[in-house]
């Protein structure tokens, strides 16, 4: 008797059913793994608006609350704050906080102590040091910062900067402009005035551009938020309810660019309490 064929290796079927199966199980495994990665960056981008949102906040918070503090308090504002121009700014007498557009502000304020810096994080000359070494002292020649708050629009990274300059007397230090946050759409700032006749330090209503105020309308509060967005394209070609929430009272919303990142809106209401009676 013939003994049966014995066989070697594997015939072309099962050779192709072993390739199909593993091409499924190779597709599988790769959309495991994008999947995994887009949600990777998803979550990463979540965390830099968070990160961005709460730093641009804290420091505007911080920076605001120094709005018109004055090493003196016994004297009055319009005596401390005089008229002047400088770093982009103008002020009229007694005026500490101001808009030049929707998305800049300026503020000035004395520096508590000789080692204050202001926001971009240059201080005093040992010289103007000596001249307040001594608390609740005011020099001959009075010291103030100026800082002004921009936004800075580019394609890759919108920033929050800063620009300060140094008063003294009537003279004014050449500015400074730093960075502060990278990653801001936009910005908008709201003020709390005061515009009855009764002048009763609260305010009435929130106006968005306060340029024009006269002095009865003093700013006592200002009302800020951001729209912060990630570097990195990760939406998947999804629309941002949060951009839409944005501009949703514009006339004419502009359109959402087509970067893919994610937005996210940060706000707070900061009192300023140096200028409360």
């Amino acid at each position: 008797m013939n003994k049966p064929a014995q066989q070697k290796g594997l015939s072309m079927i099962e050779l192709l059913i072993a390739l199909a199966i593993s091409s499924f199980l190779i597709l599988g495994i790769t959309q495991i793994y994008i999947d995994n990665k887009q949600n990777y960056l998803f979550q990463q981008a979540q965390s830099e608006n968070q990160e961005n949102g709460r730093f641009t906040l804290m420091l505007l918070e911080q920076q605001l609350s120094k709005v018109g503090y004055r090493r003196r308090p016994d004297i009055d504002i319009e005596e401390s704050f005089g008229a002047i121009n400088g770093a982009g700014c103008s002020f009229l007498k007694g005026q500490v906080i101001n808009s030049v557009d929707a998305t800049t502000i300026c503020i000035r304020y004395q520096p508590r102590d000789p080692e204050e810096a202001n926001c971009t994080g240059n201080g005093l000359s040992d010289i103007e040091k000596s001249t307040i070494s001594n608390a609740y002292t005011i020099p001959n020649q009075p010291l103030s910062y100026i800082e002004r708050f921009s936004l800075v629009i580019d394609d890759d990274k919108n920033q929050l900067t800063c620009t300060a300059a140094i008063v003294s007397g009537t003279l004014v230090s050449d500015p400074v402009t730093g960075v502060l946050v990278e990653g801001i759409s936009d910005i908008r700032y709201e003020f709390g005035v005061d515009t009855d006749a009764n002048d009763d330090q609260k305010a009435d209503e929130f106006i968005p551009n306060p340029s024009p105020l006269v002095n009865t309308q003093r700013i006592l509060s200002v009302r800020y938020s951001a729209l912060v967005h990630s570097q990195k394209n990760v939406s998947q070609g999804m629309g941002s309810q949060a951009f839409a929430k944005w501009y949703e009272h514009e006339a004419t919303p502009p359109a959402e660019p087509s970067t893919g990142r994610l937005y996210q809106i940060s706000g707070s209401t900061l009192t300023l309490r140096n200028l409360m009676p």
